[in-house]
C-alpha cells in the first residue's frame, strides 16, 4: 500500500469515526427509548424504530461514500443542517421537535430575534455544531477508498428512503411516531408534513353569527385584553401589597377568578382559541369555519377594533400573527398594528391607541394583545428602574434567579406601571372588560417557558382571569360565577361571557359553550397542546390542571422572604 493509500486510509477512519460521533452526540435519547419500549412490550414499534435505523445508517453511509463531490456535499450539508437544528432545540427545550413544534415555528417565524434573545446560546452551538458536521459528510477521504462508483445513482437517491419512511409514520400516527428516529433524516420529514399541511390546509370562511339577539340591556364598550406570558402567582390583588400595588387598586374593581388554565400554552394557539370562540367541542377540525369574534361583534351592533402591541416583530406586509388570515382582518374596522414603538414603549402605545378608541361615538369591541413579559424578558423595561437584580442580562449563560428577577422586573413595568396608567386614562362607565393571559411560564435553564407540543409543564397553562361590567346585577352575576368555577376557572369561559354581554341569547350561547364566567362549568380545567385545526386527527390532545397546586418556584418564595414582601 502507497503513502498515498495509508493516509487515505487513515482521513477515511477518522472521517467514519467522527460521522459515528455526531450521530451519537444527536441522538443521545435512543437507547432510553429502546429500553422503554421493551418495558412496555412494544415490540412492533421497536421493530420499525429498528428498521428506520438501518435505513439511516445505510443512507448516512452512502452520503459518505458517494463520489459524486456536487451531491455528496448536497446531501451532507443537509443531513449536517437536521441533525445540527434538532440537537439545538434539545439543548434549549429539553425535547424533541414535532410537527406541531414546527407548524408552530412558522406561526412564530417573525419572532425569530426574541427567540435568539432567550435561546441564543444554544443556537451559537447549533451553528458550530452544523458547522463541524458539514464538514465531517462532505469531504472526500471515505469516498476515495470505497469503490463503489457503479452505485452512484443509487447511492443519490437512498437517503430519501428514510425521509419518505419517517414522514409516513409520522403522517400514520397523527403528528407523532417520530421519537428517537434519526434526526438528521427526520427534520425533512417533519418540515415536510408542516409544509404540505399550511399549503393543502383549506381556508374554511367562518360561519356568519347566527346565534338570536335578545334586547336587554349590554354595554357600549367591550375590552377583552390578553396579557402576554403572565403567570397569576407573580401578581398580587391584595391592597397593599408590594409586588403589584397599582394592579390591585385597579383590581378591586373586578371580580377575581383565581388561577385559571389557559385554552392552549402557545400564543398562536392560545389567542386563535379566543378569537375563534371556541368551545371545548370545537377544538379540532370544527373550529376552522367558528364564528369569529368579529362577527358575532358586528351583529351585535358593535365596532371592532384589534390592537396588537407585539406587532413591531412582524416582518411580513400583512403584520398578521396569531393564525389570523386576511379573511378574518376583514372584519375587523379598526386595525392597530403597533409597528412604530419599542418592546419597552409597545403597552403604553397601546394603552393610547384604547384611549383612542374608546373615544369614538357608538358601541366598541376591542381586542387588545399586550407585549407584557414577552422574552426576552429583559427588552420589557427600563433596566435603570429595575427593582430586582441581577438581571439575565448581567450574568453568564441562564440562570434561574436572574432570570426570575427579570420577569418579575417586567412584571413591574408592564402589568403594574400599566394599570396604574389604565386606572388614570380610562373610564370604565358602561363598559365590560375581561383581562387575562395567552398563557404562563415555565421557569427552568434547560427547558421551554412556554409551547411545549409534549411534556409540558403546567406552569405554562396557568394564567390570571379577572372580569369586569359597569352594572350591580352584572357584577353579582359574575361573583356567583367566580364562586362556581373555584379550581375550575378556564379560557373555555370567556366565549360565553362575551356572547351573553354582547345580547346574545344566554340560552342559546349555553346550548353550545356549556360554560361561562357566570354561569359556571361542570367540566374540569384542561388545555391543549399540538393540533387544535385537525390537521392530522380528529383527537385532541388534552392536559388536566390542577389550578388549587401551589407551582411558586422556591426560589421566588425565598427571595420575597428575603426583600420581606
Amino acid at each position: 500500500m502507497t503513502e498515498q493509500e495509508n493516509r487515505d486510509t487513515l482521513l477515511a477512519t477518522l472521517q467514519l469515526f467522527l460521522a459515528v460521533f455526531v450521530l451519537v452526540i444527536t441522538n443521545v435519547e435512543v437507547p432510553d427509548r429502546v429500553m422503554l419500549l421493551i418495558q412496555q412490550g412494544r415490540y412492533s414499534v421497536l421493530a420499525t424504530t429498528g428498521m428506520i435505523w438501518v435505513l439511516g445508517i445505510v443512507a448516512v453511509f452512502a452520503i459518505l461514500t458517494q463520489t459524486n463531490g456536487w451531491l455528496r456535499f448536497l446531501w451532507g450539508t443537509l443531513i449536517a443542517l437536521g441533525g445540527s437544528v434538532a440537537w439545538g432545540f434539545q439543548k434549549a427545550a429539553r425535547l424533541e421537535i414535532s410537527v406541531f413544534d414546527v407548524l408552530g415555528f412558522w406561526e412564530a417565524r417573525h419572532e425569530t430575534g426574541d427567540a435568539a434573545g432567550l435561546y441564543g446560546h444554544a443556537m451559537v452551538q447549533a451553528g458550530l455544531l452544523f458547522g463541524c458536521s458539514m464538514m465531517i459528510f462532505s469531504v472526500p477521504y471515505l469516498s476515495r477508498i470505497w469503490y463503489g462508483r457503479k452505485f452512484v445513482a443509487l447511492k443519490s437517491v437512498l437517503p430519501l428512503l428514510p425521509v419518505a419512511a419517517i414522514a409516513g409514520i409520522v403522517f400514520i400516527k397523527g403528528g407523532n411516531g417520530h421519537f428517537a428516529l434519526p434526526k438528521q433524516f427526520s427534520q425533512f420529514s417533519l418540515a415536510g408534513l408542516a409544509a404540505g399541511k399550511i399549503i393543502a390546509n383549506p381556508i374554511m370562511p367562518h360561519r356568519e353569527a347566527s346565534l338570536p339577539l335578545t334586547k336587554t340591556k349590554k354595554p357600549s364598550r367591550i375590552i377583552l385584553m390578553v396579557e402576554e406570558s403572565l403567570r397569576p402567582d407573580y401578581i398580587s390583588d391584595k391592597p397593599g401589597n408590594t409586588v403589584t400595588p397599582h394592579f390591585a387598586a385597579f383590581a378591586d374593581k373586578f371580580v377575581g377568578f383565581g388561577h385559571a388554565s389557559s385554552g392552549a400554552i402557545c400564543s398562536s394557539y392560545a389567542n386563535a382559541l379566543l378569537r375563534f370562540m371556541a368551545a371545548r367541542d370545537d377544538v379540532g377540525a370544527r373550529i376552522n369555519g367558528n364564528t369569529t369574534v368579529w362577527q358575532y361583534a358586528k351583529a351585535a351592533g358593535y365596532r371592532t377594533v384589534y390592537i396588537d402591541a407585539q406587532a413591531h416583530a412582524i416582518q411580513n406586509e400583512t403584520r398578521l400573527q396569531n393564525f389570523m388570515r386576511l379573511e378574518e382582518r376583514k372584519k375587523i374596522d379598526a386595525f392597530y398594528p403597533l409597528v412604530e414603538t419599542t418592546s419597552k414603549d409597545a403597552d403604553m402605545t397601546l394603552l393610547a391607541a384604547i384611549e383612542a378608541e374608546l373615544a369614538k361615538p357608538g358601541p366598541v369591541f376591542i381586542y387588545a394583545n399586550k407585549r407584557g413579559m414577552h422574552f426576552p424578558y429583559d427588552e420589557n423595561y427600563d433596566h435603570a428602574k429595575a427593582p430586582f437584580r441581577p438581571l439575565e442580562s448581567e450574568v453568564e449563560g441562564r440562570e434561574i434567579n436572574s432570570m426570575i428577577n427579570s420577569y418579575r422586573n417586567a412584571v413591574a413595568a408592564n402589568v403594574d406601571g400599566f394599570f396604574k396608567a389604565f386606572a388614570k386614562r380610562v373610564s370604565l362607565k358602561d363598559t365590560a372588560m375581561i383581562y387575562t393571559s395567552d398563557h404562563g411560564q415555565y421557569f427552568s435553564t434547560n427547558d421551554s417557558t412556554h409551547c411545549k407540543a409534549f411534556d409540558s409543564h403546567p406552569q405554562m397553562a396557568l394564567v390570571p382571569l379577572y372580569a369586569f361590567i359597569d352594572s350591580a346585577t352584572g357584577m353579582n352575576a359574575l361573583a356567583a360565577g367566580a364562586e362556581k368555577l373555584k379550581g375550575k376557572a378556564s379560557h373555555f369561559q370567556i366565549a360565553g361571557t362575551l356572547l351573553e354581554w354582547m345580547g346574545f341569547d344566554r340560552k342559546a350561547v349555553l346550548e353550545h359553550h356549556k360554560e361561562s364566567l357566570t354561569a359556571g362549568s361542570a367540566l374540569n380545567p384542561a388545555y391543549t397542546v399540538g393540533d387544535i385545526f385537525g390537521l392530522f386527527s380528529s383527537q385532541v390532545e388534552w392536559v388536566n390542571i390542577d389550578l388549587q397546586k401551589d407551582y411558586l418556584e422556591p426560589q421566588v418564595k425565598q427571595l420575597a422572604a428575603q426583600s420581606g414582601e
